[in-house]
């Protein structure tokens, strides 16, 4: 077991994000986008495949909430605006972003299993109140 933190930025343009997945996740990484049915009656259910991402002029924010991942983070966002998002950064201890609020830890990071080309990590906070599942590339 790993110590990890978790990171925030509670309000984080599309130019931002690019940066952030720059700083932490890397290019090329792996995608994916849901949209929130509860704020919209009449919307179908959507929830993409996983898809790879080559470059930050590649990247797709259309939906209300995405992953993106790769071997060493994921970068969780979600839509609070037509321009703005809520990040959730899960790395290593050592990951220091500037602009982002660490979020309690640390955290306690521990690999549980295997899924096709995809790792699964859980985040537990120190006293095991928290949980968060995270995944990762292989490599």
């Amino acid at each position: 077991m790993n110590p990890g933190i978790l990171l925030r930025d509670a309000k984080a343009d599309l130019a931002r994000i690019r940066g952030l997945v720059s700083q932490t996740v890397g290019w090329p990484c792996s995608h994916l986008i849901g949209r929130a049915l509860w704020l919209d009656a009449g919307a179908e259910p959507e929830l993409t495949k996983v898809m790879q991402v080559a470059n930050p002029a590649e990247l797709d924010l259309r939906g209300d909430f995405g992953h993106l991942f790769g071997k060493t983070a994921e970068l969780r966002w979600r839509r609070i605006d037509e321009q703005h998002y809520d990040v959730l950064i899960l790395g290593a201890l050592a990951l220091k972003v500037p602009g982002t609020t660490e979020l309690g830890g640390p955290w306690v990071i521990e690999t549980k299993a295997r899924f096709h080309q995809l790792r699964t990590v859980y985040y537990r906070a120190p006293n095991g109140a928290v949980q968060f599942v995270s995944y990762r590339e292989e490599g």
